[in-house]
């Protein structure tokens, strides 16, 4: 028979077993690194740009623009940045950490803001990232579309679909690039159909949601000219809502 010593042993060295275990598991954890991108000041690189293409075709006086967002993303991972008022600056260093090491994928998008419309300038690339290193990763952007006469404002009231029960989901803003991976640059919320949304009449950025239903309202390529809401469908209605500074503008938003 085992004697209780040797029962204390025998779970001391069972103990010690697991406990060597779980320390190679972690040490078995992928190593990670930092990713550093530094950029020009925001206004400098869309005077650079609007120079480089003036060499190919005349562009004319350039339209005066505010940067209106950044959002730069390393592999999966996004930081964005969204004027608030007329005299913050847009940073020009993003740091992520946390990567994990091995080839990792980078975009970059800043939206301007002109009288007329907006401009998105766009980068892609990719870097070798080394464990336990801080990388460094440059990416140029450029113009990659132009949108004029722009009709924008936010639209509050309630989705309820023909069948089945009103949607809890979360609603992606989602940048099209050309050439480029799809960019998700904000998110909104809809709550058993209830929502408060911001659109754009571009067909550049559209809207999507992992929940079917939501989908519905949000497939076409702007949610301001879906059909859900037109004269056709008189249980569906909306209230759009146009920020006071546009309306000061003299815009025509139909």
């Amino acid at each position: 028979m085992l004697t209780m010593i040797q029962i204390k042993r025998g779970i001391a060295s069972l103990f010690l077993i697991l406990v060597v275990f779980a320390l190679g598991a972690c040490a078995k954890k992928q190593e990670t690194s930092t990713v550093s991108m530094h950029f020009d000041n925001w206004n400098d690189i869309r005077a650079k740009d609007i120079a480089r293409r003036s060499k190919v075709s005349s562009l004319g006086a350039p339209e005066k623009a505010d940067l209106h967002m950044v959002v730069v993303y390393v592999g999966d991972a996004a930081k964005n940045w969204n004027r608030r008022t007329d005299s913050e600056e847009p940073p020009t260093d993003f740091t992520f950490d946390g990567v994990p090491s091995g080839k990792v994928g980078a975009q970059v998008l800043a939206l301007y803001e002109t009288a007329n419309g907006m401009e998105f300038y766009y980068g892609s690339g990719e870097a070798e990232v080394k464990p336990t290193q801080t990388s460094e990763l440059s990416i140029t952007v450029v113009n990659v579309a132009v949108d004029s006469n722009l009709k924008q404002g936010d639209f509050v009231g309630r989705f309820i679909p023909e069948t089945g029960t009103p949607p809890t989901a979360r609603v992606k803003y989602v940048f099209n690039p050309p050439g480029g991976k799809q960019m998700v640059v904000h998110q909104g919320e809809m709550f058993s159909g209830w929502m408060q949304l911001f659109s754009l009449s571009s067909s550049i950025l559209s809207y999507s949601s992992d929940n079917a239903v939501a989908n519905e309202l949000l497939k076409s390529a702007t949610i301001m000219n879906n059909n859900l809401f037109s004269a056709s469908k008189p249980g569906r209605a909306m209230r759009i809502v146009v920020p006071a500074h546009s309306l000061n503008d003299s815009h025509d938003y139909g």
